[in-house]
């Protein structure tokens, strides 16, 4: 009973704020692969250099929000060696849960986040996959135009976990740091 009469009392709080969501999309600087040499062959990193998914943002008082995004992005390399060359392919989802600190207010507001990330491999060859946590922070500017906010930010992300499971056998070379210049626009 309690926990029903907590979670009634959160929803009145929340009731009045202001939700947004929209469209978030960037350039990744680097790959979701290292470049690396295990069991006598290479891998040659070649993802994709984008970044895109759906944004929901939580605004709350005191120039706070919560922002959750869903990121999207293919991963992909070539492992050569002994064996004939062959492709390491899978679809690389994250999903962080940032709050977001505006340092003014106004039109056009620097801000600067932090939050957990977890981080996802669907669609591998091979069928295996593999998840990960991690921590992201960004600093950025944001800007109103009516009823739409544009966003510029850069964000770093520290996976806790550097490994893909048995996506290539004994391969263990997804990068740990992720930095990526992202932009967004919400309604």
């Amino acid at each position: 009973m309690r926990f029903v009469f907590l979670f009634l009392l959160a929803a009145a709080a929340a009731f009045p704020q202001k939700l947004s969501f929209g469209l978030i999309g960037g350039y990744p600087f680097d790959d979701v692969f290292k470049s690396g040499i295990t069991l006598g062959s290479v891998l040659n990193p070649s993802s994709g250099r984008y970044t895109i998914g759906p944004k929901l943002e939580l605004h709350v008082p005191h120039r706070l929000s919560v922002e959750a995004d869903v990121l999207y992005r293919p991963a992909q390399g070539s492992l050569t060696g002994q064996s004939p060359i062959s492709m390491v392919t899978a679809s690389e989802w994250r999903i962080p849960v940032l709050l977001k600190y505006r340092l003014t207010s106004g039109l056009v507001a620097p801000f600067v986040s932090a939050g957990p990330a977890l981080r996802a491999f669907t669609g591998a060859q091979n069928g295996s996959g593999g998840s990960t946590a991690g921590v992201a922070a960004a600093v950025g500017l944001e800007g109103k135009v009516t009823l739409i906010r544009l966003t510029g930010e850069l964000r770093y992300t520290r996976w806790g976990s550097a490994t893909l499971g048995s996506l290539v056998t004994g391969l263990e070379q997804l990068n740990g740091n992720r930095v990526e210049a992202l932009a967004s626009v919400t309604f």
